[in-house]
């Protein structure tokens, strides 16, 4: 993990996010509760940055965020722990693995992914030109208010991620995957 950039990045790490809970009753009734957690950011760059131009300036397009909480790794079985914390694998393709954020060990599921409309980060386009590493399009969106982010993903961090997320939903692996995987995905 790593400092923040200025601008919202996928693999971002939220201190507190609105999030909705089901709850079972006694007479099998379900209800949701909002709890307030702890959330990684899952929307990929190339949404976050996407942006029309209007009266000459730029508007972003997006209308949601989508997060994963962060569960503490102790919540999890030992066994399930260890395969977690086994960097730069897929198993398992679920799991997101985040070894300091602010001094804990946390992970991540994604089949417990969540989103947010973006308008409750009042989101706006930044101009980062000048901005060292920046790339070719200094555009970059920005959260205007709830931006309680307390670290991001390093590029390998984030790679591994969007390979674990890519075969969680598709049960595929990428061509230009990082990792090697040894058995078929269930």
């Amino acid at each position: 993990m790593q400092a923040c950039k200025p601008w919202l990045c996928q693999g971002d790490v939220f201190r507190s996010l609105p999030c909705a809970r089901p709850v079972q009753h006694p007479d099998k009734r379900i209800s949701f509760t909002v709890v307030n957690v702890a959330a990684i950011l899952l929307t990929e760059g190339c949404q976050l940055d996407k942006r029309d131009i209007v009266n000459g300036a730029p508007v972003h397009r997006i209308t949601r965020l989508t997060f994963a909480p962060l569960r503490p790794i102790d919540d999890f079985e030992p066994h399930d722990q260890e395969l977690l914390r086994a960097l730069h694998t897929i198993d398992p393709p679920e799991g997101i693995y985040l070894d300091d954020v602010e001094g804990e060990e946390c992970a991540a599921m994604l089949g417990e992914a969540f989103w947010l409309p973006a308008a409750y980060f009042s989101p706006q386009i930044a101009d980062f030109s000048g901005t060292p590493d920046i790339g070719l399009d200094p555009m970059r969106l920005v959260a205007g208010t709830n931006d309680d982010r307390v670290c991001g993903m390093s590029l390998a961090e984030r790679i591994l991620m969007q390979d674990k997320m890519h075969v969680f939903w598709t049960a595929t692996k990428r061509k230009d995957s990082s990792l090697v995987r040894q058995d078929p995905v269930d």
